[in-house]
């Protein structure tokens, strides 16, 4: 599937993909986009300025508290090859906006009544879509010309802890989304790793909405300096690979010196100046095996503090509800940061289905409209980039939330694949994949 425009990582920069040109008026409240002349859809018929106004219609009538839904006041097609965006204020950052992964364009009818089953314009379509298996194929008729290859297929083993070999035949298995193939014997190479950090961290977000101990600043610190963060990465592993000091960081950043603010006697001589008295704390998170290993070791961790935990786990959809989150006293979630980190975090930040947005008190939330307004209306990412750095600090300075660790992201692949590149969320590109013929 495509988006109006996209942004690569490697050019730091936005660039045409089903809109070959863009403008803005001078305030940035109207912006008009121009369509490439061609294009098709999976199901045959050509893309028009309807299919891009039924998308953003369909965005904003489904998720009417997405940040989206706050920022565009109408769509419109404008002409026989354009859109026009009209704007609640002033946004010079919109096209980023909309170069995010919610705006896969899809055709004028398509409604998601079979969200497994999209229609888009990709260079792969789905064929089939099940609990155990994806099946690609190339669209031969891709704008930006036909995939390398013709058939992709993804299966699902779940609960997956082996080596390749041990399920399927080795000729089958080309290409293994986990980390476990790194752990089978020597002489078992048959999958090659490759491995990046992931952009992002696990974190704790502290409900200073409820009423409770945690609204001293005492117990939140004590709970900051009473977690060892390195003990997660030794103990858990499972990709954590360092703790973490926030969402963002630079490339120059040497994370192998990483320091955890660990100190078991300062946390001990700040509970007992707070105002808790033992009361029992609820912690959510959303059920995966990632976030219930951390919930866990944090229930552990903060055991021996003398500060007692009672976990919840719940569905990512029901964590997401304003009415359930504000039952918590903590939550432990973590967030991946896009291609573009920036529009990641002006989303977490200012959604109405955000946890932190939620969880923290009326000024705050006026504090985070507000730089986020300032955010939007900057061109540049770097200039965006230095406002939630600055907002980022403020909120750990404060003690709302408390970042922990870091993740690895492997694939393993055979040599015949080629063209092979992780994204951000550490996946492969298929589009320029290729298999490498076995010598004659």
């Amino acid at each position: 599937m495509n988006k109006l425009v996209e942004y690569s990582t490697k050019e730091k920069k936005l660039l045409p993909k089903l809109a070959h040109h863009w403008e803005s008026d001078a305030d940035c409240k109207r912006w008009t986009f121009y369509l490439r002349k061609g294009v098709r859809f999976h199901d045959g018929h050509i893309l028009s300025p309807d299919d891009v106004v039924h998308t953003f219609k369909r965005i904003i009538t489904k998720s009417p508290s997405d940040w989206l839904s706050l920022v565009i006041a109408d769509v419109y097609k404008s002409s026989k090859h354009s859109v026009t965006f009209e704007l609640n204020e002033s946004i010079g950052a919109f096209p980023n906006m909309i170069g995010t992964d919610r705006c896969y364009i899809v055709p004028t009818g398509w409604d998601g009544e079979h969200p497994g089953m999209p229609i888009g314009t990709g260079p792969f379509r789905i064929v089939k879509n099940n609990s155990s298996i994806l099946v690609l194929e190339a669209n031969e008729h891709y704008f930006e010309g036909r995939p390398h290859l013709d058939r992709i297929e993804m299966w699902v083993w779940p609960n997956y802890e082996g080596v390749p070999a041990e399920t399927a035949s080795e000729q089958n298995v080309q290409l293994l989304y986990n980390e476990a193939h790194l752990n089978h014997e020597a002489g078992k190479d048959e999958l090659h790793p490759l491995q990046e950090l992931e952009h992002g961290s696990n974190y704790v977000i502290f409900n200073q909405v409820k009423p409770g101990p945690l609204q001293d600043i005492r117990l939140r610190q004590a709970i900051h300096f009473g977690l060892d963060r390195w003990d997660t990465v030794e103990e858990l592993n499972g990709g954590r690979i360092i703790p973490s000091n926030g969402f963002i960081f630079t490339d120059g950043t040497d994370r192998s010196c990483m320091q955890s603010p660990y100190n078991m006697t300062k946390a001990i001589e700040l509970l007992a100046a707070s105002s808790y008295k033992g009361e029992l704390l609820q912690l959510y998170t959303y059920d995966n095996s990632t976030n219930r290993e951390n919930a866990i070791w944090l229930q552990k961790a903060l055991g021996k503090l003398g500060i007692q935990i009672q976990i919840s786990f719940l569905q990512a959809k029901e964590l997401i509800d304003p009415e359930v989150m504000i039952q918590a006293d903590m939550i432990s979630v973590g967030e991946v940061l896009g291609e573009q980190p920036d529009m990641t975090l002006i989303e977490t930040y200012r959604s109405r289905n955000s946890l932190i947005w939620n969880l923290l008190p009326c000024s705050w939330q006026k504090t985070l409209d507000d730089r986020i307004s300032s955010c939007l209306r900057m061109p540049e990412q770097s200039d965006r980039l230095a406002i939630l750095r600055e907002l980022q600090d403020e909120l750990v300075k404060n003690f709302c939330l408390l970042f922990l660790h870091q993740h690895i992201r492997v694939i393993g692949h055979q040599n015949s694949l080629s063209g092979i590149t992780m994204n951000v969320w550490g996946k492969v590109d298929f589009k320029d994949v290729w298999c490498r013929p076995k010598s004659l």
